[in-house]
């Protein structure tokens, strides 16, 4: 994907990013809990395949992909971490990386695993 051949009308998707904590409780277990977030239009392109080497994953696994616009102190690569969550149609995915798409400042490539329903 290209930045330049990019359309921002394929941003038609409105998304949540949020930030996920993990709280512990009184019973010695975890609690997630999530910020409000910030909405945000984004293209969603399910990713289908893994990598894999001699019949092994590798890497992160990734099912999805979205494209935002990039936004100064919202939206920016390095902003967005794997303690992000993204949720869209009742679903929720986990951030696995982020990148300005093709190293430009208009889009950003946020990585995910999808978690399942909300």
């Amino acid at each position: 994907m290209d930045a330049k051949d990019f359309d921002a009308g394929k941003l038609n998707r409105l998304v949540t990013i949020k930030l996920w904590s993990d709280i512990p409780d009184n019973d010695f277990a975890i609690t997630p809990t999530y910020d409000a977030g910030h909405k945000v239009f984004a293209a969603h392109m399910p990713v289908g395949t893994a990598t894999m080497a001699a019949t092994m994953q590798i890497g992160e696994k990734v099912t999805d992909k979205f494209v935002v616009r990039f936004r100064a102190n919202v939206i920016e690569a390095h902003l967005i971490t794997n303690n992000h969550v993204i949720e869209h149609s009742r679903l929720r995915y986990r951030v696995k990386g982020t990148s300005p798409l093709e190293g430009g400042r208009e889009f950003v490539v946020i990585d995910t695993e999808m978690l399942g329903i909300i």
